[in-house]
């Protein structure tokens, strides 16, 4: 059995939205004495040494990024987790997130992310051969609690998070039409509409 902890997964997703730069996620930022003075400072450290990493921080394009980060807005919209929003009320900018769910229920999760930040959240056991219950998927169970701490964050932040859209490459992807049924170019035998899709370009 292999296991991925949450960390991982949020690591992973953050790529995305990051336009492909690797995210590496610290639990201090700083420790300080009673009197205000820094002792310990691991994110001026991680800053530092993504600086002096400069391009190899790229570990996607951001082309594949993008076309990532544009599939996982659907799941938001219309699929998984277009419920979860929906309950919340909305999300007051667009956000991108994939669910999960382990066989007999026995663990389920959410990861997104916005423009901003990116959050998992996982229910399970630490040992096998338990289960969360009948239909405890990822969108039921771990979803509504990422919708509620994500719509919290933003509208609490709004201020320091004002609304916007992800970064779109200025060149490298296209966007196409494709048959909605076979997402193939449309022919005269596609039949049951059209949408766009987007495509690292060359590749539509």
């Amino acid at each position: 059995i292999i296991g991925i902890a949450p960390i991982q997964m949020a690591k992973a997703f953050s790529t995305f939205a990051n336009q492909g730069k690797e995210v590496t996620p610290i639990g201090i930022r700083y420790i300080e004495d009673r009197n205000g003075r820094i002792l310990f400072e691991p994110e001026r450290d991680l800053r530092m040494a993504q600086k002096e990493m400069g391009d190899r921080m790229q570990i996607l394009s951001p082309q594949a990024a993008y076309v990532m980060v544009d599939l996982l807005k659907t799941t938001v919209q219309e699929g998984t987790l277009a419920n979860r929003r929906r309950a919340v009320g909305g999300f007051p900018m667009p956000f991108g997130g994939r669910t999960g769910t382990t066989q007999s229920w026995s663990e389920a999760w959410t990861v997104g992310f916005s423009p901003y930040l990116t959050t998992a959240v996982w229910f399970g056991f630490d040992m096998p051969g338990n289960s969360l219950g009948l239909n405890q998927t990822g969108a039921t169970a771990a979803g509504p609690v990422w919708a509620k701490v994500m719509k919290e964050v933003h509208l609490n932040n709004a201020k320091n998070l004002p609304p916007k859209d992800f970064d779109k490459p200025s060149s490298g992807v296209i966007e196409a039409n494709v048959c909605s049924k076979s997402g193939q170019i449309p022919t005269a035998d596609c039949r049951d509409g059209i949408r766009k899709e987007i495509f690292i370009s060359g590749t539509e």
